[in-house]
């Protein structure tokens, strides 16, 4: 019984001690052995009324707990509540670890045969379920991954919550236009076509002539000659048929943008550090105390056992980093072209940046405002 109770000490002026203690008792909290002192009064009480007893306004007394559970006691209740303690460790390890691996990832697109696909070039770049977040390569390698196999698509969404990633991929207006024509072709913009093949149609147009939008290219409303020895005229037959072009137009972009400055401070060197991993089969251990940074990492040498499917990689991790105090004005100029370029060249059709003209730039509230003309080559493929 006297492990179960806790010796409380109370200093005070006796009427203040009176008080305090018929407030305990107010409280319903059994006092054992209590003795009065000078300018003090010491008592037993349980341990499960401590916690009411704290609640206990204190008009200028002090109270002072003089018995604190022992190692034995806490050895005790350890032994006791053991199976709550494991299963509450064992818990705690499986969200740490959930929360290193990726769990689910999520495509969003009207063409479930296209959703296949892209799950087997996923696959390919080991975006998977239960892989570690740190391994999975960055946004912009996926996206430039899917524009490769999935042309179609205009731009590919990437977001993360936690261990789930949602990949939605937004369709190419144009193209749905020109599978809607499929007998006529229209410029989709004023250009100048620099090429243009057709495999089936008739072109409309020449090479190096400056089309504007909406103009007929390609049809394939077709005129072929029928001879007849009998008759002296020429007979044409009229003949439908869906036509098939590649078409590349010179066009022409004229960009303005606001960049922070802040934001353009890490797009310079990087610095390279070497650390350890133990992977077996796909699970990796790292060796080495690492960052979570943004890094291109890349294995440069691997011990293996085969016949124990382990083996130990030594990788060589690249990490971008400011360059704050060497950039002067030009350079933040240059940076936010660079950013603009890349900008151009994730528009739909786009394939290479011919020529630019800076048309303005200044730098001002911690922005730097640049104004571009671009002029770009567009690739169509007509089916």
């Amino acid at each position: 019984m006297w492990r179960s109770l806790i010796k409380v000490n109370v200093h005070g002026k006796p009427e203040d001690t009176c008080f305090y203690i018929d407030a305990i008792r107010q409280r319903n909290i059994d006092l054992h052995t209590v003795e009065c002192l000078d300018e003090a009064v010491t008592f037993y009480v349980r341990k499960q009324d401590i916690r009411k007893l704290r609640r206990v306004k204190r008009h200028h007394v002090k109270v002072y707990f003089l018995t604190r559970p022992t190692i034995n006691h806490i050895k005790k209740q350890f032994v006791l509540h053991r199976f709550t303690v494991i299963l509450s460790l064992f818990g705690l390890v499986c969200y740490l670890y959930l929360t290193q691996i990726l769990l689910i990832v999520r495509i969003d697109v009207d063409n479930p045969y296209d959703e296949i696909a892209m799950r087997e070039t996923l696959e390919l770049l080991n975006v998977t379920p239960l892989h570690r977040l740190d391994d999975l390569p960055d946004y912009d390698s996926i996206r430039l991954a899917l524009k490769e196999h999935f042309p179609t698509y205009r731009y590919f969404d990437i977001a993360r919550k936690g261990g789930v990633m949602t990949i939605t991929g937004e369709g190419d207006i144009i193209a749905d236009v020109e599978t809607s024509n499929r007998y006529a072709y229209y410029a989709p913009k004023k250009g100048l076509i620099t090429s243009l093949i057709t495999y089936q149609g008739r072109k409309c147009v020449e090479v190096n002539q400056v089309v504007e939008q909406g103009d007929l290219l390609i049809t394939g409303e077709l005129n072929e000659k029928i001879t007849e020895e009998d008759q002296p005229d020429d007979v044409y037959e009229s003949k439908r048929v869906p036509i098939r072009a590649e078409l590349t137009l010179n066009t022409w972009f004229k960009v303005t943008a606001s960049y922070n400055m802040e934001s353009l401070f890490d797009t310079m060197n990087n610095q390279t550090k070497h650390y350890y991993r133990l992977r077996l089969n796909d699970w990796t251990i790292p060796l080495t105390f690492q960052r979570k940074t943004t890094t291109s990492k890349a294995i440069i040498e691997q011990f293996s056992l085969p016949w124990l499917a382990l083996s130990v990689e030594k990788i060589l991790e690249t990490t971008p980093y400011s360059m704050k105090d060497e950039l002067d004005q030009d350079a933040l100029y240059q940076l936010a072209q660079q950013q603009l370029r890349q900008r151009i060249l994730y528009e739909p059709h786009v394939e290479e940046v011919y020529d630019e003209k800076v048309l303005h730039q200044s730098i001002g509230n911690g922005k730097v405002n640049v104004t571009v003309f671009f002029s770009v080559l567009e690739t169509y493929k007509i089916e």
